[in-house]
């Protein structure tokens, strides 16, 4: 289960991924906070929370709904955010952009987005999930809309490695999927806004099973992270514009790719004699 008190990252980071989980007041903070950072490097808790026009303690709450003690520990490592070189470039698109400046912008913001997952994944979630998969008898993979499409790269990925696994995306087969797990099975499930009621059906299904759960998500604190027993965050933005599925799936992959690099590296002989079958199949299905 997700715990504020273990996250990863830098504040600023945090408050993006942590946006949508936060109440009225706090994500008025946090709009504060991320629209005058110079005022937050320099200003004390009581300045900065009669700018805002709440009180200290509702500051100090804020600060501790993203696991700092307080306004102190979340001031210096927002200070620290800002001397480490990750530029602002969550850009919208605009329509005086050219396709050269589309394509500028969205390459930007993607690589934005990988940077910033590895300062919010957790090695040691990581690692968790890494040894909980390769024990599994079998793995459910269950994603569905926009994210569906990380849900089948995982999907080939360990299927590619001889892991046992399955993927669907109707909800009801993978209702009916979830209520046939048992402790021997995995269920790693696969969501942006961690919100989705089809997921957190099919976390709890599992979970009344006793079957290990895996969630990874963009949003600290969402419904989710509170059923699954272990959560590797993937990086997000709240001002991402359009679909809001571009960062976040670009920094889902990323983690996805950490997962299946570290299986290969926990289990490599018998991996490697999997993937060399499994290459075999692939290059002979090539147009020579």
């Amino acid at each position: 289960m997700g715990n504020w008190s273990d996250l990863q990252g830098g504040a600023i980071i945090r408050i993006n991924s942590a946006y949508n989980a936060l109440l009225p007041t706090e994500q008025q903070i946090a709009d504060y906070i991320l629209q005058n950072k110079e005022v937050i490097s320099s200003g004390n808790i009581q300045e900065l929370a009669e700018n805002i026009g709440t009180s200290k303690a509702s500051v100090t709450r804020f600060c501790q709904r993203l696991g700092y003690k307080g306004f102190k520990d979340f001031k210096v490592a927002f200070i620290r955010d800002l001397g480490i070189d990750l530029p602002d470039v969550h850009e919208g698109i605009t329509k005086d952009d050219n396709i050269k400046t589309i394509v500028e912008k969205i390459c930007r913001s993607n690589s934005q987005a990988s940077l910033e997952t590895v300062r919010i994944l957790s090695p040691e979630e990581l690692a968790k999930a890494v040894s909980v998969i390769v024990k599994a008898k079998r793995v459910y993979i269950f994603a569905e809309g926009p994210v569906a499409a990380v849900g089948i790269d995982l999907y080939h990925k360990l299927l590619r490695i001889g892991i046992s696994c399955s993927f669907l995306q109707d909800r009801r087969m993978q209702s009916i999927q979830a209520a046939l797990t048992d402790e021997n099975d995995v269920v790693i499930a696969l969501s942006y806004s961690g919100a989705s009621k089809g997921i957190v059906k099919v976390l709890q299904l599992a979970k009344e099973n006793n079957a290990r759960t895996i969630v990874i998500t963009n949003n600290i604190g969402s419904p989710v992270t509170e059923v699954a027993e272990l959560v590797l965050y993937g990086s997000t933005n709240i001002r991402s514009t359009i679909t809001g599925t571009i960062e976040p799936r670009t920094s889902q992959l990323c983690v996805v790719d950490s997962l299946f690099m570290a299986i290969i590296s926990l289990d490599g002989d018998q991996v490697m004699e999997s993937l060399k079958k499994t290459n075999k199949v692939v290059v002979d299905d090539w147009i020579k």
